[in-house]
């Protein structure tokens, strides 16, 4: 039986070079963006500016998050397909 914090397939990955937060002793940090994102229970994250800095296994809405202060990209509605 699955339990509620395991991911399900229909869960997207979460983009690379996506900027998010990390919970450090129960306060989120900003300052980090996903390196891989492909399993929401083993993201590793990188260090924004020093990608040489990373940190895996950390698990999606427990250990990180997006981070809410960043606006999502605006999209320029001439380029749409439709």
């Amino acid at each position: 039986m699955g339990t509620a914090l395991e991911t399900t397939p229909s869960e997207p990955p979460i983009p690379p070079r996506e900027r998010v937060q990390r919970l450090v002793n129960g306060d989120w940090q900003g300052g980090w963006i996903v390196r891989d994102g492909t399993n929401r229970d083993r993201i590793t994250i990188e260090k924004l500016g020093s990608p040489h800095i990373t940190i895996s296994n950390l698990r999606w809405l427990l250990d990180v998050r997006f981070d809410p202060n960043v606006a999502p990209p605006s999209i320029d509605p001439t380029t749409l397909p439709f």
